[in-house]
């Protein structure tokens, strides 16, 4: 029985956030102070993210990644299956 293909990547990525929303709308900050103790003026992240994908036949692919960031701290696990 042949090995299976796996491979993987790393991703980085940088966002900062200015601003509030509620839906679509912008709200600014004494607006957002109305009901909250507390408003956010920017919020800069990192986000890592290794991937690992494998394919255990021609036909479904396995997607696994983690997301972690240091502003909360706790990482995200997702995954996925594609198949034709």
């Amino acid at each position: 029985m042949p090995t299976k293909p796996a491979s993987g990547c790393f991703r980085y990525m940088r966002m900062t956030m200015d601003g509030n929303r509620d839906g679509v709308d912008r709200l600014d900050a004494d607006e957002v102070l109305t009901r909250f103790p507390v408003t956010p003026l920017r919020m800069p992240t990192n986000i890592f993210m290794p991937v690992v994908m494998y394919a255990p036949s021609d036909r479904v692919t396995l997607v696994g990644m983690v997301s972690a960031s240091p502003l909360n701290g706790s990482p995200h696990a997702y995954w996925c299956v594609f198949h034709d």
